[in-house]
């Protein structure tokens, strides 16, 4: 398994900006490099596995829970085309 896609579930906005709060005080780097929305990550195992942790622990004393999508190869990102102003 190479990476994840994290998506936290059950939260409003301002509980998922707490959330958020608690697991940047523990991380090295967040939000991840790979942000799909507000309450889902894309974590590359190798080198975001203490991230991936404590995004759990610190769901157990709340109301929310989480969703893990599993990915054996790496991520393939096809970007479309920009629009110009």
């Amino acid at each position: 398994m190479h990476s994840v896609i994290f998506t936290v579930e059950g939260f409003d906005a301002i509980g998922l900006a707490n959330y958020a709060k608690k697991v940047q005080t523990k991380v090295r780097i967040w939000p991840p490099k790979d942000i799909i929305s507000e309450n889902s990550w894309v974590l590359n195992l190798r080198t975001d596995l203490e991230t991936l942790s404590w995004l759990i622990v610190f769901l157990e004393d709340t109301e929310g829970g989480y969703k893990i999508l599993a990915l054996d190869d790496e991520p393939e990102w096809i970007v479309g085309p920009r629009r110009q102003p």
